[in-house]
This record gives C-alpha cells, sequence and structure tokens, in this order.
C-alpha cells in the first residue's frame, strides 16, 4: 500500500516530488495547484522539479502510476499466501480498507481532473492498464478456488472484475459524500459477494 510518511532525507528525491504533489493536489485540486506550490511542499528546487518532470500533467500522470503500483504491492504478497482463496480474497481487501484514508483524496483529484480533462488519453491508459493488471492477478485466485472446489464454476474474469468494480465504486461515493460508512459498506458488499461465490459443499 502507500507508504507513510517518511523523513524527507529518507526519501529519494523524486518520491519526495510525488508525495509534496499528492499532498498539494489533495487540498486544492488538479487545476488550481501550481508547480511552485508542489516545489515548496517538497521542501526542493523548481529545477530538481522539471529535472524528473516535464511539467505538471507529467507529475501527475507520474503520481498515479506511483499509487498504482503502491497499491499492488500488498496484494501481490497476500495472493501468494497458503490460506484458502476466500480468505486471502478478504484479506486483500482489508489491506486496502486499512489504507483507504490516504487514497480517498487520489479518488477526489481523479474526478476533479476528469471533469475538466476527460479527453485525455494517456490518464484513461493508466487506468484502463491498471484495471487488467488487476483483473489478470485476481483471475487465477478465483480459478484456483474453483479449481479446489471452494467456490462456484464462475467465469473467473467477470467476478474478479465485479469484485474490483464494488470496491473502486464505492470508494468514489465516499470521495463524493463524506457521510458514507465506507468500511462497513465494504465488509457487507464483500461477505455478500465471497458467500455468494462459496461452493455448496464448503462450510461457511
Amino acid at each position: 500500500m502507500i507508504p507513510d510518511k517518511t523523513t524527507p532525507s529518507k526519501l529519494s528525491t523524486r518520491q519526495r516530488l510525488l508525495e509534496a504533489a499528492l499532498s498539494c493536489f489533495s487540498r486544492k485540486g488538479y487545476h488550481q495547484t501550481t508547480t511552485d506550490e508542489i516545489v515548496a511542499e517538497s521542501g526542493l528546487g523548481k529545477g530538481t522539479l522539471y529535472r524528473h518532470f516535464k511539467n505538471k500533467q507529467d507529475l501527475f500522470v507520474s503520481m498515479i502510476r506511483w499509487m498504482m503500483q503502491d497499491i499492488g504491492k500488498d496484494m501481490a504478497i497476500i495472493g501468494t499466501q497458503p490460506e484458502p482463496v476466500i480468505d486471502r480474497l478478504r484479506a486483500m481487501v482489508q489491506a486496502l480498507m486499512e489504507d483507504m484514508e490516504r487514497l480517498l483524496p487520489f479518488f477526489r483529484i481523479t474526478l476533479d481532473y476528469w471533469a475538466h480533462t476527460i479527453e485525455d488519453v494517456q490518464v484513461q491508459e493508466i487506468f484502463s492498464t491498471s484495471l487488467r493488471e488487476f483483473q489478470e492477478f485476481l483471475v487465477p485466485l478465483f480459478e484456483e478456488g474453483i479449481a479446489a472446489g471452494e467456490l462456484r464454476p464462475v467465469n473467473a474474469r467477470h467476478a474478479a472484475l465485479a469484485l474490483f468494480a464494488q470496491l473502486d465504486a464505492l470508494a468514489l461515493y465516499k470521495a463524493l459524500l463524506d457521510e458514507i460508512d465506507l468500511r462497513g459498506t465494504v465488509e457487507t458488499a464483500v461477505d455478500i459477494f465471497l458467500t455468494g461465490l462459496k461452493a455448496h459443499d464448503v462450510s461457511a
């Protein structure tokens, strides 16, 4: 998951800029944030920013890639554990929830950016690629559970997309409507989803 803030001197220059961008974009949105504000937040020089990123949009796109990569790290570790597939899927969701408060600004930033730049092909491709990667990661887990008789024989690709879509949609709702009980709603939705996937001979 996205790492906690680390002492600036221990971060790479690039990561300091990405962390600063996340903080600034979270407070003011993409279009209201300036590169000067990001530089000030990072404690680095403006020339340093432009040695790593061409412009604000390049920094924003790089920040999305960075966050997507971090989101997948813990999921990959959990996916290799020896526990039953159902338990691993629940653990993945739990890992996401543990860091969801830090992820919510990311959803708000994305909504703000897309509202003004819906035609941005580069950003669309990042999310399309990330969706495919998450789906490709989850499909073997569902197939493993089906082969072991733990899960009903459903279309594994459809099941993977359905699970990811539930989590993504609920996070977006939370980004728009803060009063939503995100943790409780996710736990209920995932419980219903996974219970429905269990094979009939698997005990609850």
